[in-house]
């Protein structure tokens, strides 16, 4: 393990406080950024937001799974509500028959 320095790496005149979690490089109160309660120098807290952000799902890729999903799923929909419509039809037209036929008989 590395030995831990008492002195702030940035200001080597000042007594370290903490250690970054990030870079592990020792830090004074000047130096340190506390962010959800941790210590962090501003280069590691830099680094642990960008991780952050390529973590997070943008809002725009959703946005484009549902677009797709919709354009895939519209043909399909489409195509089976029209052979619906024409059972449908075929259904009325044997209606229509069998009581033309009745009244013929």
């Amino acid at each position: 393990m590395a030995e831990l320095s008492r002195f702030c790496g940035v200001h080597p005149d000042r007594l370290a406080i903490g250690r970054c979690v990030v870079t592990q490089q020792a830090i004074c109160a000047e130096c340190s950024t506390p962010y959800e309660g941790v210590n962090y120098s501003k280069d590691g807290l830099a680094r642990h937001l960008a991780t952050l952000k390529k973590q997070q799902p943008s809002a725009r890729s959703g946005l484009g799974v549902a677009i797709a999903l919709v354009l895939i799923a519209a043909p399909a929909f489409y195509a089976s509500w029209q052979s619906v419509r024409l059972i449908g039809a075929g259904l009325i037209v044997q209606i229509e028959a069998k009581e033309v036929r009745r009244g013929d008989e």
